[in-house]
């Protein structure tokens, strides 16, 4: 059974998937890239202090861009 654009969104906002900002600690941070300067790692930006950063990927993150990447399509 497939899931409806709204169900996506919601999956993307899992709070697994937040990430706070090393810097100022909102969490008000979106996914930049999907590789870093490792491939572990993704690029995230904060959106309150507007700095890029690096996340060790996990599952939560990896279906943010998924969820993106259907939004897209």
């Amino acid at each position: 059974m497939s899931q409806s654009r709204d169900e996506q969104r919601n999956d993307a906002r899992d709070p697994r998937a937040s990430v706070h900002c090393p810097y100022c600690g909102s969490e008000a941070t979106e996914p930049l890239a999907l590789f870093g300067k490792q491939l572990l790692t993704v690029q995230m930006y904060c959106q309150d202090c507007h700095t890029p950063f690096e996340y060790v990927k996990d599952d939560a993150i990896l279906q943010v861009f998924e969820a993106r990447k259907g939004n897209h399509a």
